[in-house]
């Protein structure tokens, strides 16, 4: 029976501290500085999900004189040699810097060079051209096949018709593939992205970035830079 007056004591002792917090929290003159840090302006072509260059397709064809010529339109004509290095007159536009590969037929088949020459006198097409990678590059291959390396669009799930899974070449230049140094975008902050605003283009919550690219048209005034927090 003795703990009976400190019992009361806590049980309204303790919503009294609670409810005179509150009020010092909502009343205080002395309030929270939480300032927003200016926004980071990023080019809106870094945003896009488009491959970084130009993969050649199968049959593989290059411009000459603005017409379009397959490979073996040209090299039929004259005889193929393995002489390394040597002047040309095409293909000037090549930097080859690819490791020990610095002979073109490492890759390129000696007698159709329409194709990729995989070793024991198989070839493949430029339409293989991943497979052909993983010549060299198996474990690499193996995670590009398992979606670990390599990037796919239109879906995740592999049975959907809608998925496209970039080759090797949609990203790596196969005559020089290592990558120069970038700069990574920053990270996006889906909670303080500023005012809310009707957007235009979607407003749901669960799209905070079509609600970033619709407010920043609407402060910047123009649709190739925005704010990006």
């Amino acid at each position: 029976m003795s703990d009976r007056p400190l019992e009361c004591i806590v049980g309204w002792g303790i919503p009294l501290v609670l409810l005179a917090l509150a009020g010092v929290f909502l009343f205080s003159p002395f309030q929270l500085d939480d300032p927003i840090p200016e926004p980071v302006q990023v080019d809106r072509a870094s945003l896009g999900a488009s491959p970084i260059r130009v993969a050649m397709h199968d049959p593989a064809t290059i411009k000459v004189a603005t017409f379009d010529m397959k490979c073996m339109e040209c090299h039929a004509l004259f005889e193929n040699t393995k002489m390394v290095p040597r002047n040309i007159s095409r293909h000037r536009n090549i930097v080859l810097d690819h490791g020990v590969n610095n002979n073109c037929f490492n890759c390129h088949d000696a007698e159709r060079r329409d194709r990729l020459a995989m070793g024991g006198g198989k070839t493949v097409g430029y339409d293989e051209v991943s497979q052909f990678c993983g010549k060299c590059h198996g474990p690499t291959w193996r995670n590009w096949q398992r979606g670990i390396h390599g990037k796919d669009i239109g879906s995740w799930n592999a049975s959907d018709p809608r998925r496209v899974r970039y080759e090797c070449t949609d990203c790596h230049d196969p005559h020089a593939p290592a990558y120069s140094l970038v700069l990574p975008l920053p990270g996006p902050n889906t909670i303080r992205m500023g005012q809310h605003h009707e957007a235009p283009v979607s407003d749901s919550p669960h799209r905070p970035l079509a609600h970033w690219v619709n407010e920043s048209q609407q402060n910047n005034g123009h649709a190739d830079e925005g704010g990006h927090e």
